[in-house]
């Protein structure tokens, strides 16, 4: 059972990458930690606006954002 809800978790849970906290960054993102550290820095002065911009931040993995876009948002 665990292992079907953190799969659940890690692939069907949306971000919203403007507010979410760093560990649902890192999880739903796959997203290592100098990466989340640097989305949480670069949202305090400029919000994302959409996946492009969220593209510039070093260490994501652009297929992998592209494949989990639908669940990636920019509120």
């Amino acid at each position: 059972f665990d292992l079907v809800m953190e799969f659940l978790y890690e692939n069907m849970t949306t971000v919203d990458v403007n507010h979410s906290d760093a560990d649902t960054l890192e999880v739903v993102l796959n997203a290592p930690d100098n990466a989340v550290a640097a989305i949480l820095a670069r949202r305090q002065t400029r919000p994302f606006k959409n996946l492009a911009d969220l593209e510039t931040i070093r260490g994501l993995n652009g297929p992998a954002m592209e494949a989990k876009k639908r669940m990636i948002f920019f509120n």
